[in-house]
């Protein structure tokens, strides 16, 4: 038997989970607002590069990657619009500068949530049957916080 969607299930609630533990720390020291509109920048930068390296274009027709990267792409271009009407932009660029370590947080972070986790749940879906790709997605995240 073929378990390539329920692998990808509980790789995308592991990756879900590391993904919040790890913005949780970042958010506590520069702001939530900052953590998003950096994660986002990261993951899009990411799903770039990767698309490039497997099929030699930024945004690949008919693949998981893709999916992802235009939902990224489209964030990133809201998130920054949104901070530049707020005059946010500054500020952001200025926590950045105050805590360089958090910039490595950040980079893991969106690696581990945004893209990996993101592109496994595209995956899970593909692969195994919709209620037991959600039930193993769903199944780390939950068991994480409550034991």
């Amino acid at each position: 038997m073929n378990f390539i969607g329920e692998l990808a299930a509980l790789a995308t609630s592991f990756f879900f989970a590391m993904t919040a533990l790890i913005f949780t720390s970042t958010g506590r020291m520069v702001g939530s607002q900052v953590t998003n509109r950096m994660r986002l920048t990261f993951a899009l930068i990411y799903l770039f590069v990767l698309n490039v390296i497997l099929f030699r274009e930024p945004l690949p027709f008919s693949s998981v990657f893709q999916a992802n990267a235009i939902r990224m792409l489209a964030a990133v271009i809201f998130i920054w619009l949104l901070t530049a009407f707020e005059r946010k932009a500054g500020s952001t660029f200025t926590a950045l500068r105050e805590n360089p370590k958090m910039l490595g947080l950040l980079a893991l972070g969106a690696l581990v949530g945004p893209v990996l986790g993101v592109s496994a749940s595209l995956l899970a879906v593909q692969h195994a049957e919709i209620g037991v790709a959600s039930t193993l997605m769903a199944y780390i995240k939950s068991h994480t916080f409550f034991c």
